[in-house]
């Protein structure tokens, strides 16, 4: 359980694994979190690392984030009742320096021969993030798809996949079964044929989207406006805090 909260004060702070042992050497509110006496000693940056690599091998992350969080938010009586909100936001990272060549092997998921050899170039190229286009404006990186309660605003389901990925390919993984709510609140990416399907037993609340030459009458203008005020600070709001604390920050690969 001490690994555990330590990985998750190192993923809510960006640490890396020697800062958060410093940091909870250093700082008595990581020491209280963590229920640490002063005189105990801390698990050092290797056992976070071999634990961290073992979650994943294991594949137990989610498993725990499931089991441990969402029990924990029903004890405490944050109970998802009344409704859940699906949002999508982009997590830049550090645009990638290639040859043509080398991007084109890598969109076909294969590692250019030159960074075989050169295992230190290697290490430093994220092959997994992916460039999209939204408004004119391009992001590189990856999206954090998440869905939260609309009464609580907390997170209870996540997807992160690179951000090529339309929103809407992720709606059935972000749907939470346990959210006795029967409304589904979304933006215009959402909006589509086969979500309107998926939400047949609940009560749809995606955002209507305009047509080419087809614009919205004003009774869908009425709807998507309702739709936004249902949730007072809007669609981003849950991600809010998070902007707050990472805003200009790179994701940290390990």
């Amino acid at each position: 359980m001490l690994l555990f909260k330590m990985k998750m004060l190192q993923q809510l702070h960006n640490l890396s694994d020697e800062q958060t042992e410093y940091q909870v050497w250093d700082r008595l509110s990581f020491q209280r979190f963590l229920r640490l006496r002063l005189e105990e000693s801390v698990a050092d940056h290797t056992t976070l690392w071999l634990f961290r690599e073992s979650l994943a091998q294991a594949k137990l992350t989610e498993k725990l984030f499931a089991a441990a969080f969402h029990t924990f938010l029903w004890d405490a009586g944050y109970a998802a009742r009344t409704g859940q909100i699906i949002n999508t936001s982009f997590v830049a990272v550090l645009r990638q320096q290639m040859y043509r060549k080398e991007r084109e092997q890598v969109n076909q998921g294969k590692t250019p021969s030159a960074w075989r050899e050169q295992i230190a170039k290697c290490r430093q190229k994220d092959t997994d993030a992916c460039r999209t286009q939204k408004n004119d404006h391009s992001f590189f990186g990856y999206k954090n798809h998440i869905n939260v309660d609309k009464r609580h605003k907390l997170i209870r389901q996540y997807v992160v996949t690179d951000a090529a990925v339309h929103d809407s390919q992720c709606m059935e993984a972000l749907l939470d079964p346990e959210n006795q709510g029967v409304q589904v609140f979304a933006d215009i990416a959402y909006r589509s044929a086969e979500a309107e399907q998926m939400l047949c037993q609940q009560h749809s609340r995606i955002h209507e989207k305009a047509q080419r030459n087809r614009p919205l009458s004003k009774t869908q203008e009425l709807t998507n406006t309702r739709a936004g005020h249902a949730t007072p600070h809007g669609l981003s709001m849950p991600l809010a805090p998070w902007y707050s604390r990472v805003c200009g920050l790179c994701l940290r690969r390990f």
